[in-house]
């Protein structure tokens, strides 16, 4: 997985206003269904890991928990993010394709 392409391609997600950020606006946009895959940072508290965990798994939503809440942060230029959501299907498929090695 390409980490520092992910990254990128989060920042423009973000510029592009497909990243949705913050746990209850997240929380709205997989209950319907709008979101398309889920980044919470491993360094976010054990219940909250959690919460979104299940959540993602009940709605067959991609859950990623690999990235620290300042990769987060840095990658969509907000302050203490550690949860996020891409909500566009052209972002999701660039993100996949890059965390199954670049295979889509």
């Amino acid at each position: 997985m390409n980490r520092v392409k992910i990254l990128n391609y989060l920042g423009l997600a973000r510029r592009a206003n497909k990243v949705v950020a913050g746990s209850d606006m997240v929380l709205r946009m997989i209950k319907q269904r709008k979101a398309k895959i889920v980044f919470v940072a491993n360094d976010a508290a054990a219940n909250t890991i959690k919460t979104f965990e299940k959540k993602c798994y009940y709605y067959k939503i991609l859950f990623v928990n690999e990235y620290t809440s300042d990769e987060l942060s840095r990658a969509i230029g907000k302050p203490i993010c550690m949860v996020l959501a891409i909500t566009d299907q052209g972002f999701f498929d660039a993100i996949n394709g890059q965390s199954n090695g670049g295979i889509k």
